[in-house]
């Protein structure tokens, strides 16, 4: 890195857009100037009222009781409810 003869002031309004390029009036050497990035305090995330964050009933479940219900339990009700109807079926064509 080149040693500036000069230290130099710049004014960060005056950089049109992220970067400006400008020579050193003591030793004519192209200088690149980016401006500075502002310093935001961090937003604390927005506070959260159990009372108004309401869940599914199947948010409680978690993925293997989703799994479970839906690859089990049902098919378990639905063969529960159609086996009158076969038994019903049966009697009916004899």
């Amino acid at each position: 890195m080149r040693e500036m003869p000069e230290e130099i002031e710049i004014d960060p309004e005056k950089i049109e857009g992220g970067v400006a390029r400008f020579k050193s009036p003591s030793c004519n050497h192209v200088i690149t100037v980016s401006r500075p990035k502002l310093k935001t305090p961090n937003p604390s995330p927005p506070e959260i009222n159990e009372e108004k964050v309401s869940r599914s009933k199947f948010g409680r479940l978690g993925l293997r009781g989703k799994i479970f219900l839906i690859l089990f339990v049902i098919p378990i009700c639905m063969l529960a409810l159609a086996v009158p109807f076969t038994i019903g079926y049966i009697f009916m064509v004899k």
